[in-house]
C-alpha cells in the first residue's frame, strides 16, 4: 500500500468582519506570537505532517508569506487564494492537490491549542481509510 502524504490545510481567511475587528484575529498576538504562528507551529513540529498549506484572504498573501519566511518553517510549500466564504477555501485547497494521493487535514487558523496527542490520533486514524477506487 503506498503511504500518502499528510498535508495540513490551516484555513486562515478570515478579516475579522464576525466578529468585529479591525484585523484578523489570526494575527492578534498572544504570548509573544501571532495566534496562525502558535497553530502553524503545532503542524510544523509534527512528525506525520509532510507538508502544510495556507489558505489565505488574497489581499493578506503577502502578510502570510512574510511570516513564513520570518519563521523558516520547512514544511509550509503553497499558500492558497482562498475564497468569500469558508467552503470557497476549503474548496481552493482540495482542488490544489486533486490529482494527488494525499490526506487534507483541513483545521482553522485561529484554533492554536491543538495537541500533538490529538494530531497524532487523527494521523492514525487516517492510515485505516482504505484507499479510494
Amino acid at each position: 500500500m503506498i503511504k500518502k502524504h499528510n498535508i495540513a490545510v490551516i484555513l486562515a481567511g478570515g478579516i475579522g468582519q464576525r466578529a468585529g475587528i479591525s484585523m484578523p484575529k489570526q494575527f492578534f498576538k498572544v504570548a509573544g506570537k501571532m495566534v496562525i504562528e502558535h497553530t502553524i507551529d503545532v503542524f510544523e513540529r509534527n512528525k506525520g505532517i509532510d507538508e502544510i498549506a495556507i489558505v489565505s484572504n488574497p489581499l493578506l498573501i503577502s502578510d502570510i508569506e512574510s511570516i513564513v519566511l520570518k519563521n523558516g518553517w520547512k514544511k509550509v510549500k503553497r499558500i492558497l487564494k482562498g475564497g468569500n466564504e469558508r467552503y470557497e477555501s476549503s474548496l481552493s485547497a482540495i482542488q490544489a492537490y486533486d490529482n494527488e494521493a494525499v490526506n487534507l487535514i483541513f483545521h482553522d487558523a485561529v484554533r492554536p491549542l491543538l495537541s500533538q496527542r490529538i494530531l497524532n490520533d487523527v494521523l492514525e486514524a487516517l492510515k485505516n481509510i482504505p484507499p479510494s477506487t
